[in-house]
């Protein structure tokens, strides 16, 4: 069973911004580059039955504003080229779009990024184990977190990580899951 992944909309655009608009490639993890955000997007580079990148539309919504804002001032070419990159990722993944769970109970302290991420990773087409990427401080202090939503049993929760742990864990996982000879 794969674990479902969504990663929040600002890793998602320091990804982008560590590689650029064009051309739009990810190092494919393993090996990892060093640039945890791009390796973050590269674990799903390197297609295999261990990980699914999942996103919603709001998502999406935030990463193109994001990327044509007055700070990246990305094209809205570049920005929609760039998306339609991240949805082919995440199809070979095994991933894609997903209908956000409205009903979670998201915390104070979230952000609104990161409130729309968690409505992601909460989605009723997703199956357990769960983790959402973030850089948000107040989210990675949660760890895991088990939302008061209808799709989630007592033993089910969502683990939080930021990019690098992530790419890390992603190593490990498909270093274990190696054919052995």
């Amino acid at each position: 069973m794969p674990i479902e992944v969504v990663l929040q909309a600002p890793v998602l655009v320091a990804a982008l911004s560590e590689v650029g608009p064009a051309p739009l490639t990810f190092p494919a993890v393993p090996p990892l580059s060093g640039r945890h955000h791009a390796d973050a997007i590269g674990v799903f580079a390197y297609p295999d039955d261990c990980f699914t990148l999942n996103v919603s539309e709001e998502l999406v919504e935030e990463v193109v504003t994001a990327l044509t804002g007055s700070t990246l001032a990305w094209g809205y070419e570049e920005a929609e080229a760039a998306i339609d990159s991240l949805g082919e990722l995440a199809a070979r993944a095994g991933g894609g779009l997903v209908t956000p769970e409205n009903d979670v109970e998201v915390p104070e302290r979230f952000s609104r990024t990161a409130a729309t991420a968690l409505r992601a990773v909460c989605s009723k087409e997703l199956s357990q184990p769960r983790v959402l990427v973030t850089n948000e401080p107040a989210v990675l202090r949660a760890k895991r977190l088990h939302p008061q939503a209808s799709p989630f049993l007592l033993d089910e929760h969502i683990q939080m990580m930021d990019p690098e742990w992530f790419a890390k864990m992603a190593q490990k996982v498909r270093w274990r899951m190696r054919p052995v000879r």
